[in-house]
């Protein structure tokens, strides 16, 4: 029984651990990445964009698994910070946006089918094709279709002020919320890790119940005689 609560314990407090552990990673990722930055980034002026393409997942997106290409096209373009041309050999920078979905399927999360989608921005440099930097957004498929475009071009305009970021810009308040909106579990995430840690703590209070309210083992009664004493003078 201490075995079984001990391990409850633990589990829940490990739950606890990965939850905070995470939130504190990514408010500090903005603090960190200013230091960390290579310079050619934030001097560039010319940008390529490829497309890595991605997975079936995303044909329920308008545009399907090209979504993530046009969408950040587009952005990019609206920023006017970047000249986008077209040939990657005599750009600064390629920017490389890819798709993916992984396989989550014992997280219970808003993705049907138990599938994390995120869309991951790579930043090469075109004489060596090395990654500079890598930046990823989390795509919430939630609702009809118009929804779950809306959700995708949010995810894409984080990646975006990603890059603002990386190129010494202040974001607003808005872009700024935005940004930590979508390093945040799901609701469903919430509900379930919230669920783990009240039946761990639910189970380990009726364990520890049980062993403190343990029934004591009662001794056997001496037979006694009919002179009211164990034993009787002869």
């Amino acid at each position: 029984m201490h075995t079984t609560i001990r391990k409850l314990l633990c589990f829940s407090l490990t739950l606890a651990f990965l939850n905070t552990t995470t939130l504190v990673l990514a408010q500090s990722t903005a603090s960190t990445a200013s230091t960390l930055v290579p310079p050619q980034i934030a001097s560039a002026h010319t940008i390529f964009i490829s497309n890595a393409g991605g997975s079936n997942y995303f044909n329920m997106f308008t545009g399907g698994p090209d979504r993530g290409y046009t969408q950040l096209l587009n952005d990019l373009e609206k920023w006017n910070r970047f000249r986008i041309i077209q040939s990657p050999s005599a750009a600064d920078l390629i920017f490389e946006i890819q798709a993916i979905a992984l396989t989550t399927a014992s997280l219970g999360n808003d993705a049907p089918g138990g599938y994390d989608p995120q869309l991951v921005l790579r930043i090469r440099d075109p004489k060596t094709n090395a990654i500079l930097w890598t930046t990823t957004a989390n795509v919430r498929a939630a609702g009809r279709q118009k929804s779950r475009d809306k959700g995708f071009d949010k995810s894409v305009a984080v990646l975006v002020d990603h890059v603002r970021q990386l190129t010494g810009e202040q974001l607003t308040a808005e872009q700024t919320k935005a940004a930590r909106d979508n390093t945040r579990a799901p609701n469903s995430e919430k509900i379930l890790f919230g669920t783990l840690i009240g039946v761990g703590v639910g189970m380990m209070g009726f364990g520890i119940y049980k062993v403190t309210h343990m029934s004591q083992p009662k001794l056997p009664t001496p037979p006694t005689s009919p002179c009211g004493t164990p034993f009787c003078p002869i």
